[in-house]
């Protein structure tokens, strides 16, 4: 906290206000570590660049990068937002001049609370009484909720990773306008949904979603049959939104390697050593298998890999050089499956004696 009480002195000391808002001082007030670092300021981009050069990057919407030494903060100016008609940006924004006017734009009343260039609490709004209360509110009207439609799923996941309640007619307009939710876009939906999925209050917070019946807008039409695991690609696995949402190529890889794996039976030692441990128990707990079956079946296996039989790809050429590096292989993949299955021992002795049995087409 020393640095961004140091950015907060430095904007000061050249004559403008500086606070944290937002999650920093929410998540310290209630003992939380934070590295969510929210400036809000008097100053303006020109001012600030100004003040810290080529350490400051505007990114648009009166909002502000700062890196400065090992951490990056967020500022933004003081300023008051015109009307959200695309329900995700204001179509204009207006300088404003206090700390109070920019902390009405703001969505909930739990980031609101500031702290200010000397480290002491500002809480215009009750900020700290919410937090005592563990209830998530909006900021003025609850029907501001559907100005942007991430808030919907900023509350629902707010109210999950803090086990707070949302008020009840902040929750009432939010099941009336679900709806509003289709229009995010679905890499939104994903960085908002898996901070509900991987955390330890995820049932809660399905919980709210199946409340809310966000199920269409967030194209999750079987979420009520989601088993939770501490796996997230084996989350989104369940809810087979592959061809929806945006994943990065071992993402994809990994979820379809899971969506293969559930529909293959995991008492099979075949699939075990294949799969590996971990994937199979998280199979496993989906599948509400038993898992000390599949340890024991696991810690059995007379190899857990290639690594663990006696004798390599490059052995096996240098003994059968007439073989192409296919056959090699081909016969090597036999070996595997010989060895699980205790055809052969795992000796190069027998190895050896078993390749000379064996005829490769």
């Amino acid at each position: 906290m020393n640095l961004v009480l140091e950015i907060l002195n430095i904007i000061h000391n050249n004559g403008y206000d500086a606070y944290l808002v937002g999650g920093y001082p929410r998540d310290t007030y209630l003992g939380n570590s934070s590295d969510d670092y929210d400036i809000c300021t008097s100053a303006t981009s020109d001012k600030l660049i100004s003040i810290f050069g080529d350490k400051i990057k505007v990114i648009g919407y009166g909002s502000m990068f700062l890196t400065y030494q090992d951490i990056t903060c967020q500022i933004t100016s003081y300023r008051i937002d015109g009307l959200y008609l695309d329900k995700r940006h204001p179509n204009s924004i207006i300088q404003a001049t206090t700390l109070y006017d920019d902390l009405m734009r703001r969505d909930f009343i739990i980031n609101t609370l500031c702290i200010d260039y000397n480290g002491n609490y500002i809480d215009y709004l009750g900020a700290r009484q919410d937090l005592d209360n563990k209830i998530i509110r909006c900021v003025g009207n609850p029907k501001r909720i559907v100005e942007d439609s991430i808030r919907i799923l900023r509350a629902i996941r707010l109210a999950t990773v803090l086990n707070f309640t949302i008020e009840s007619n902040l929750l009432d307009i939010i099941k009336q306008n679900n709806y509003v939710v289709k229009s995010l876009s679905f890499y939104r939906k994903k960085q908002e949904l898996e901070k509900i999925f991987l955390s330890q209050n995820s049932k809660y917070g399905i919980k709210l979603l199946l409340e809310c019946n966000l199920m269409d807008s967030l194209d999750l039409i079987n979420l009520n049959e989601l088993v939770v695991v501490n796996d997230i690609n084996a989350i989104w696995a369940q809810l087979s939104v592959i061809d929806k949402y945006p994943f990065s190529r071992e993402e994809k890889k990994q979820i379809l390697v899971i969506q293969d794996l559930l529909t293959k039976d995991l008492l099979d030692v075949d699939n075990l050593y294949y799969y590996g441990l971990d994937k199979v128990l998280i199979c496993a707990e989906i599948k509400k298998i038993n898992s000390k079956k599949i340890i024991k079946l696991y810690n059995n296996l007379i190899i857990k890999n290639r690594n663990d039989i006696k004798i390599s790809i490059l052995d096996m050429k240098l003994l059968m050089p007439k073989l192409s590096y296919k056959q090699i292989n081909k016969l090597y993949k036999q070996l595997e499956l010989d060895i699980i299955h205790n055809r052969v021992k795992n000796n190069r002795e027998s190895i050896i004696k078993y390749l000379g049995q064996i005829n490769i087409e």
